[in-house]
């Protein structure tokens, strides 16, 4: 992943609601990194590597409650993960299109 992209994907993150897309423009700014990746020939960013800058971890001493809050955020980054797969094909859908 480029700089640049990581650094979308990092601003999105840090502006995000946590546990779901809360403000109005979450979503507007997740499809901004979505067609940057795309337009960048990013179409192929591995789980791992959206997860880790997104920022999924755990650390030792964790409560039940804790792990419950990271089970939740990995659903929903999870989630996010597959709405940049499908932003990849759409937009090569409508590159590719007659």
């Amino acid at each position: 992943m480029t700089t640049e992209t990581k650094t979308l994907l990092e601003k999105f993150s840090a502006l995000m609601k946590v546990d779901a897309l809360g403000h109005p423009n979450d979503m507007d700014r997740f499809f901004d990194f979505i067609i940057f990746a795309y337009r960048n020939n990013e179409r192929a960013i591995s789980l791992d590597d959206f997860l880790e800058v997104v920022g999924v971890h755990t650390v030792n001493g964790e409560t039940i409650r804790d792990v419950k809050v990271i089970k939740k955020r990995l659903n929903f980054l999870m989630f996010l993960f597959s709405k940049y797969e499908d932003g990849m094909k759409l937009l090569s859908k409508f590159e590719n299109r007659e």
